[in-house]
C-alpha cells in the first residue's frame, strides 16, 4: 500500500475541512493527495428542473471545480503530488475504488445530497462499508488545534492496528496521546451495598489499569517521542468517547471487518456512537 490520501470533495463545507485534513496527513505521510468527486447529469423531463446536460459538459465542470481545489492545496503545499478524479456515478464507489492502493480515506460527514438533520451522510457511511483502509470523518466544529489524539481500545479484543494508527499520527503531528479503555457499568454494583461497591469497583478498575498499561509499554517504548497518558473510564463506551471528544483533535476507533468474501469496516455501536455524536474527526480503523 502506497502513502497515498484520498478524499471525497464537493465543494460543501465538510469537504472542505475533508480537504484540508487530507492535506494535512498527505503532507505528514509524504504521499499523494487524491481528490475525487463523484456526479450525475441531469436528463430534462418530468422527473427534473434542471436543464439537460450531457455527461461530457457535466465531467467538465467536475474537472473545473476538482482543478481550483487541486491549485488551492498546492500553492499551500508545493512539495505534494495532487491527482484528481472526476468520476461519473454513485460516489460512494467513486471512493471505494480510489481507495483501493490509498493508505487514508478522508470524508465530511455530510455532502450535497445530506439533509441538514442527518448527522452522517449517507456517501460516508457507504464508503466506510466498502474500504480497506482506515477512514478519518471530519465532524465537530472548527476550532484551535489542541495537539492530542484520543485512542479507544477494547483490551478485550485486538488493538494494534488501532495503537499503530494512533501512535504513528501522534508522532507525526507531534501530538500528545491518550489511550482509554472503558469498562462497561459495574455488573455487581446492584448486588452489593455500602462500601464494599465501591470498593469492588476501584479494585476491577486496578485491574483494567495494570492491563492496559502492559499493552501500551511496548508502544510507548517504540514511539518514545509521544507523550503518552493512560486513562480507565466507566461506563457506555460510546457516551463517554462522545463526551471525551470535547478536548482531542482526533478520535480513534476501531472497527471490525465485514466477514466473508465482503470488504469494507463493519460499523458496531461505539464507532456508530462517535461517528454521529463526537465533536472532534473520527479515525475509524479496521481490526483484521
Amino acid at each position: 500500500m502506497n502513502h497515498n490520501v484520498v478524499v471525497g470533495y464537493d465543494h460543501t463545507a465538510p469537504s472542505e475541512r475533508a480537504l484540508a485534513e487530507g492535506t494535512r496527513e498527505a503532507v505528514a505521510r509524504g504521499g499523494v493527495l487524491r481528490i475525487v468527486h463523484s456526479y450525475h447529469w441531469p436528463v430534462a423531463g418530468r422527473l427534473s428542473s434542471q436543464p439537460e446536460m450531457s455527461q461530457e459538459a457535466c465531467h467538465d465542470a467536475a474537472e473545473v471545480l476538482l482543478e481550483a481545489a487541486a491549485n488551492g492545496v498546492r500553492a499551500g503545499h508545493p512539495e505534494i503530488d495532487v491527482q484528481t478524479r472526476a468520476v461519473a456515478g454513485y460516489a460512494a464507489t467513486a471512493l471505494v475504488e480510489a481507495c483501493r492502493d490509498a493508505e487514508l480515506l478522508v470524508v465530511g460527514n455530510r455532502g450535497t445530497g445530506g439533509f441538514d438533520g442527518l448527522m452522517v451522510g449517507s456517501v460516508s457511511l457507504r464508503a466506510l462499508a466498502g474500504v480497506v483502509c482506515p477512514v478519518i470523518m471530519v465532524r465537530g466544529e472548527e476550532r484551535p488545534a489542541r495537539s492530542a489524539v484520543l485512542a479507544a481500545v477494547d483490551l478485550a479484543g485486538p488493538c494494534d492496528r488501532v495503537f499503530d494508527f494512533a501512535f504513528t499520527l501522534a508522532a507525526r503531528r507531534g501530538a500528545a496521546l491518550t489511550v482509554v479503555h472503558v469498562w462497561d457499568e459495574p455488573w455487581f454494583l446492584p448486588y452489593n451495598e455500602g462500601d464494599s461497591a465501591f470498593e469492588n469497583t476501584a479494585n476491577v478498575k486496578d485491574e483494567w489499569a495494570i492491563r492496559l498499561e502492559a499493552v501500551v509499554q511496548p508502544w510507548r517504548s517504540k514511539y518514545s517521542e509521544v507523550a503518552v497518558t493512560e486513562l480507565i473510564g466507566a461506563g457506555p463506551a460510546g457516551a463517554e468517547l462522545v463526551e471525551a471528544s470535547k478536548g482531542f483533535d482526533l478520535l480513534v476507533v476501531g472497527a471490525q471487518r465485514h466477514g466473508g468474501n465482503l470488504h469494507g469496516i463493519r460499523i458496531g455501536p461505539v464507532a456508530h456512537a462517535t461517528l454521529h455524536h463526537a465533536e472532534c474527526p473520527v479515525a475509524v480503523v479496521p481490526l483484521d
